[in-house]
């Protein structure tokens, strides 16, 4: 009895301490509390992935790393504005941070951890070895950064990505609502 006893609590601080880094580590992220940022989303992740899925919307809690993307407007242009934006986006991803789990979105959607993706990429990658994209049996979602703005809040860069393929979009705010900017697009890759 004191063996199976002894054996269920080692069980069960295991468990613990196993969980306690990936908790910690969302512990020490800032939230995405900006609700023009949350707009934002709200456009972009539904849209690329309908090209994906008709399946509920799988996105990444963590915003991702945007370093490759952080010139990918012309900051030569004379429009200060997107100056600012570029400016405020490079500002805004030099930090990884969390989504929070409510967002207007009007089609179901889940938030998926980093570190799962990243578990399930390790057992795929020992599976189907000399595989670097998209494996079989890969989950699908999408990603975003977060979002950069100008000093007023009328214009907006977010990058958003599937496995395959992701893209740099810029908004611009036109009677409240927020619309693609002309000529925006300006970083696209596709795997």
């Amino acid at each position: 009895m004191r063996a199976r006893s002894t054996f269920i609590f080692v069980i069960a601080a295991a468990t613990v301490a196993s969980g306690q880094p990936q908790r910690d580590a969302i512990l020490n992220l800032d939230y995405v509390t900006d609700t023009e940022a949350h707009r934002i989303y709200a456009l972009v992740v539904p849209a690329l992935w309908a090209t994906r899925s008709r399946d509920p919307i799988v996105l990444q809690r963590e915003t991702v790393g945007v370093e490759a993307f952080t010139r990918c407007r012309d900051t030569s242009s004379p429009d200060a504005d997107w100056v600012a934006v570029q400016k405020n986006f490079s500002q805004e991803n030099a930090r990884r941070m969390v989504l929070p789990t409510a967002l207007p979105f009007d089609e179901p959607y889940r938030l998926i951890a980093l570190a799962e993706i990243e578990a399930i990429d390790a057992k795929l990658a020992i599976k189907y070895p000399g595989v670097y994209n998209e494996r079989p049996e890969s989950p699908p979602y999408v990603a975003v950064s977060a979002v950069g703005f100008n000093a007023e809040k009328t214009k907006a860069m977010v990058y958003v990505r599937l496995r395959d393929r992701g893209e740099v979009k810029g908004f611009e705010l036109r009677d409240g609502q927020w619309v693609a900017a002309p000529k925006s697009n300006g970083c696209i890759w596709i795997a």
